[in-house]
């Protein structure tokens, strides 16, 4: 069984995650677009509106973005999906067969200190007092956080921190040990000096 969990573009390539055979694989894909151009004869390609068209196969994504701009005045002359994933997806996943079990879903939860009421996010004003995962899988929870704290818990396991530096090292660590993917996820930390 294969399928993708996500695919970014990042400049010529796309960035794909996916399950093959239920391991997750990371891998980076030098994709060439298919875009259209209208004709006058007939073709096995045709528009919505009905117009016959001829596939035009461009080397790299940058290739396919200049032949675009160069009809940025006259789109009528262009057809296809410039949205280059999803075109990639209908490639190479026709038939998308998929096992819930083979997803990894984790919830993460971050909390800081509230003293001052609830803070905003940009400002960081508070200090950071701790990080859960909750891997949905198997139910087990990950915890790290500043200070003693103790679980009577089989499905908690809790990591001690003697600051805040040293709480994002930790958990950086999981999340890079762990290969935690997550499709859209900002990651900011501010005012905290990292080497």
């Amino acid at each position: 069984m294969r399928f993708y969990t996500n695919v970014s573009q990042w400049g010529n390539n796309l960035l794909l995650r996916e399950v093959i055979d239920g391991k997750r694989v990371n891998r980076k894909v030098k994709y060439s677009p298919t875009l259209y151009c209208p004709v006058m004869r007939q073709t096995n390609f045709k528009t919505l509106e009905g117009k016959y068209v001829t596939p035009i196969k461009h080397q790299t994504i940058k290739d396919a973005k200049e032949w675009v701009e160069q009809y940025k005045e006259q789109p009528h002359l262009l057809y296809g999906n410039t949205q280059y994933a999803y075109s990639f997806l209908y490639e190479n996943y026709p038939n998308l067969d998929w096992s819930l079990e083979s997803i990894l879903i984790a919830t993460i939860d971050i909390e800081v200190a509230c003293e001052n009421g609830f803070p905003n996010p940009q400002d960081a004003i508070e200090p950071l007092l701790s990080i859960t995962v909750k891997n949905h899988s198997n139910k087990q929870i990950f915890v790290w956080g500043v200070g003693d704290y103790k679980t009577h818990r089989n499905d908690v396991a809790y990591v001690k921190c003697d600051n805040e530096k040293e709480l994002i090292f930790e958990f950086l660590k999981f999340w890079q040990m762990n290969q935690l993917w997550v499709a859209h996820i900002k990651f900011m930390i501010y005012k905290v000096s990292l080497p």
